[in-house]
């Protein structure tokens, strides 16, 4: 990727996030109450305890969803809460914005098209579950994590492919010719 390509989607992730926090820095208070206290909860004992293993209360939590506690717990370290409720909304706009990222990698490697990389990132930022970053939610983080993992797995499929397909073509254009004349003879 060239630089002034990297600086186009940076500042389109940016513009975006910056954007988004306007609107997601007015939540004062918690939604979906149970879920939102919970990542709470579990973020204020991974950056008090300075362990990722939560404990609420000094008991251990059993919890399989960590990454985006994890995620947040920097901002909960050592402020009140509403002031670190209002920085993890903050973040939350550049931790769902960014999934424009991987979607334009994924769509500029598979097509080789730029114009189709930048329609799939803005479109990335056009969709309606941007509105769930005004929440504490795990859907936050699962946005990028998804967008990362769905498009790890194509990077190396299509590599795979390109050099499987670079170490076959002698035997392909054999395989084509082959098939080709069989053909004529047939006819």
């Amino acid at each position: 990727m060239r630089r002034p390509e990297l600086a186009a989607l940076l500042a389109l992730w940016l513009a975006a996030a910056c954007g988004l926090q306007l609107l997601t820095t007015r939540v004062a208070d918690w939604f979906v109450m149970t879920d939102e206290l919970l990542y709470e909860r579990l973020a204020i004992s991974i950056a008090h305890g300075r362990s990722p293993l939560p404990r609420v209360h000094g008991v251990l939590v059993p919890s399989i969803d960590q990454l985006y506690p994890l995620l947040i717990a920097p901002v909960f370290g050592a402020q009140l809460v509403p002031d670190s409720l209002h920085a993890a909304h903050f973040l939350n706009a550049f931790v769902i914005c960014s999934a424009c990222i991987p979607a334009y990698l994924l769509v500029r490697r598979v097509s080789g098209r730029a114009a189709a990389a930048w329609f799939a990132a803005v479109a990335t930022l056009c969709v309606p579950w941007l509105v769930l970053s005004s929440f504490l939610l795990t859907e936050v983080a699962t946005a990028i994590a998804e967008a990362s993992r769905e498009t790890g797995a194509p990077f190396d499929f299509t590599r795979r492919a390109d050099a499987q397909s670079r170490k076959n073509s002698d035997h392909d254009a054999m395989t084509t010719g082959s098939i080709q004349i069989g053909t004529l003879r047939t006819a």
